[in-house]
């Protein structure tokens, strides 16, 4: 018997998860099939040398989903990744030995996720599968439907403060799969009934789920959220009503059934992925790399299909914009990958068959033929285009597709083929849809942005280039298998000459930087320091020219987007250097890549449309907590809000010291935001925050014993730098988390150095 336990969280809608994000609500369809992707720790050779193992808990895990949701859920397509690929963006962090937990209600929420092991204690699930694949559908009761525990704590004394935990007086409800389960022999359940979810017949009001729901698992299910006694932002299945048992009775056994086991699995493809890095490329960039700002993984199976709206749906400029997009992530691209491009009006036109990028000569041809795409008088045809991006994605499972929409969302058919994509993507292909929207009405961005939810992609809705700019950024933060996190990022106006100094932390295999420019002279420039003094000047080679005619002014104005790349970045302070003759606004994003894909401390920006509260974490396994948090959004009329993000369970903040930052737009508008947080530990009060629960039955990884209870001592401790660990700069401008041997560096009060640095030694 077994008892697992979530991370209790608060809850609130995300997409793009960086320093500079662009936000929108998030949605949760109807879909009875959960497609997942799993991050698993070891090599690729070790994981394959254990498949059989993995699949076998994916399938119990199956199974268990359909038994409990009555048929109504079913698992879908797993890909399962080596090397712990996709970290930080994943549904199932897989990692060596641990206590399962999971965020409640954390599903399609950026960073939060299920942790599973190959050993929970001296429980390993590579033998007892069954009881690994029980194990993920208990922690899935909590990440998907954000149920809370009905077993009882004898060790943990009850309190008012923690309602959503376990403790000594609660009463177990049976046969339910919130609370534990018994095992029968050579790896069999032991009762069908133990992995249904509780309904009043059998349900005990002394427990987590009481406290929080006062109600059953199915009572909770079938409710509309809004109506919970504390709203916690939980996800609505309305498929799941209709197959909820009657209030007298227990749920149905369906594993009962030899048609239902069939049918429990039938949905099931587990894919598992390769992802080696990328040899070297010929400018001798360190592997694993990824394109910075497009969104996909780095290795020469990366194949980027590009959609351009040129319809009358799509304005003169907005066509301009979109160009200016589709040039910058073929700039970007890496040696090896292949990229296409498709125009669409009324019908859909290959303008680029898959051309493989080789070197900077093989670019010049792509970006050529998307300057001649013109406006076009027809009506949009989104579903011609998306027919042809499929038909041209490669049969070959080993490829990593990305789809970039970019265009109004409108479709001159009756039914709009958005969802159709994700049915034809299928359960057979990994591929990502970035979805860049002209149009925000819900009507017309719901669907594109319900498909780059269900695909692990970004959905940007945008008004102006630099929407474009950080959509591009979120969607690479989001797609990238490495552990991609941000450094530095902003906005400003350069008047005559402007630095922006950001800390590098040890460890980083590469440092990315793009940069947005408009109004620039031909006398302006850009330089990169490091921290050995060597100057790096950012020229021809590393900025890309677009020019934008405006409707409304006889000249035009010229954009560079620059993209530059360090390898193995010097550990330490680093400069950009702009200036220019006149006024040179500038968009500028620094992003780091871990060495060896180890964890960082990274940020997640999340936002419900609903509430208009934006939140924010600064977490590695775990969030942090103790932190001054303030966060800058503008709006799609290009207003500027300010607001600062608290964690002292006082609303819109649902628990305290949780390391869940919120808080409330006073005056929100329709659309989405552009959103900056910045995180400072000046008081020097930050520590691991973890759930009581997760403190109790497991320790924090990467920390000592003694860190797991209380304020983190030296050996574990978030705390103010030493003038001596920073000697090039005062010390009121730096501190240090360190966390067990890891420590980041990170500048206090500014955006161009928020709290994201690598880790070091």
């Amino acid at each position: 018997m077994n008892k697992k336990c979530g991370i209790h969280r608060s809850n609130q809608t995300v997409f793009s998860a960086s320093i500079l994000a662009i936000l929108a609500p998030a949605l949760v369809s109807a879909d009875t099939i959960h497609d997942i992707r799993v991050s698993y720790y070891d090599t690729a050779e070790n994981l394959n040398a254990r498949k059989a193992a993995i699949e076998d808990n994916i399938k119990a895990f199956a199974n268990a989903m359909y038994e409990a949701t009555n048929g109504a859920h079913r698992l879908g397509r797993v890909s399962i990744y080596p090397d712990g690929a996709y970290k930080d963006n994943t549904d199932v962090l897989w990692v060596q030995g641990c206590h399962p937990n999971a965020h409640v209600g954390g599903h399609k929420r950026s960073g939060y996720r299920i942790e599973h092991c190959d050993a929970f204690g001296d429980i390993d699930h590579l033998t007892n599968t069954v009881e690994g694949g029980n194990t993920l559908m208990h922690e899935w009761g909590h990440f998907a439907y954000a149920l809370y525990d009905e077993y009882v704590n004898p060790d943990q004394p009850c309190s008012d403060d923690r309602p959503g935990s376990p403790c000594a007086d609660d009463v177990p409800t049976t046969n339910s799969i919130m609370n534990s389960w018994t095992m029968g022999p050579d790896n069999t359940l032991g009762d069908l009934k133990e992995l249904n979810f509780s309904t009043p017949v059998n349900f005990s009001m002394n427990t987590a789920q009481g406290r929080v729901y006062q109600s059953s698992a199915w009572e909770t299910l079938v409710r509309d959220p809004s109506q919970d006694p504390t709203p916690r932002g939980r996800a609505f299945y309305p498929d799941l009503a209709a197959v909820a048992p009657a209030e007298s009775t227990m749920p149905s056994l369906e594993l009962g059934d030899s048609n239902n086991v069939a049918a429990a699995t039938g949905a099931l493809d587990i894919k598992f992925f390769d992802v080696s890095d990328a040899a070297a490329s010929d400018a001798g960039q360190a592997a694993p790399q990824r394109a910075a700002g497009t969104g996909g993984q780095a290795t020469d199976h990366t194949v980027r299909l590009l959609l351009i709206d040129h319809s009358n749906a799509v304005t003169v400029e907005q066509l301009e914009e979109i160009k200016a997009g589709v040039e910058l992530i073929v700039q970007e691209a890496h040696p090896g990958e292949v990229i296409s491009v498709i125009t669409y009006d009324d019908g859909a036109v290959e303008l680029v068959p898959a051309t493989t990028i080789t070197d900077q000569a093989s670019k010049t041809p792509i970006i050529e033929a998307v300057k001649t795409v013109q406006s076009s008088t027809a009506a949009p045809a989104l579903d011609n285009a998306f027919k042809l991006a499929l038909h041209n994605l490669p049969a070959d499972a080993t490829h990593s597709s990305s789809i970039y929409i970019f265009g109004s969302g409108h479709n001159n058919g009756s039914v709009h083929p958005a969802l159709d994509l994700v049915a034809q993507i299928g359960h057979h292909k990994t591929v990502i849809v970035n979805a860049f929207g002209t149009d925000n009405t819900s009507a017309v961005a719901m669907p594109l942005q319900l498909v780059a939810q269900k695909t692990h992609g970004t959905f940007v809705p945008f008004k102006t280039p630099e929407d474009i700019f950080k959509g591009l950024e979120a969607a690479n933060q989001a797609a990238t298998p490495v552990v991609d996190f941000g450094i530095a990022g902003g906005d400003l106006t350069v008047k005559g000459a402007k630095d922006v100094h950001f800390h590098v932390g040890e460890n980083l295999s590469v440092l990315a930087m793009n940069l947005e420019l408009k109004g620039a002279t031909a006398s302006a420039h850009l330089t990169v320091i490091d921290p050995h003094h060597t100057q790096h000047v950012l020229g021809a080679s590393e900025c890309g020219n677009v020019t934008k005619p405006k409707t409304t002014a006889a000249h035009s104005e010229e954009v560079h987007f620059c993209h530059a790349e360090f390898a193995n970045p010097a550990a330490g302070n680093w400069t950009l250097h702009m200036a220019d003759t006149k006024p040179l606004k500038v968009s500028y994003a620094i992003d780091g890549i871990s060495a060896g894909n180890t964890a960082a401390l990274s940020p997640h920006i999340n936002y419900n449309g609903q509430t208009h509260t934006i939140t924010a974490m600064l977490t590695g396994n775990y969030p942090v907590s103790g932190l001054h948090v303030t966060a800058t959004a503008k709006d799609s009329h290009g207003k500027t809000h300010t607001l600062a993000l608290k964690d002292d369970g006082h609303a819109p903040d649902e628990i305290a010291h949780d390391g869940i930052y919120s808080g409330k737009i006073a005056h929100p508008v329709a659309g989405g935001y552009s959103v900056a947080v910045h995180f400072d530990n000046k008081a020097g009060k930050a520590k691991a925050a973890t759930d009581s629960t997760v403190m109790l039955f497991g320790l924090i990884p990467g920390l000592n014993n003694q860190c797991a209870f209380g304020p983190l001592n030296k050996n574990c401790n978030l705390n103010n730098d030493d003038e001596t660990e920073a000697p090039v700069a005062p010390k009121d401008e730096y501190y240090t988390i360190k966390v067990g041997i890891q420590e980041y560096t990170c500048k206090v009060g500014v955006w161009d150095g928020l709290c994201q640095g690598g880790p070091g030694n």
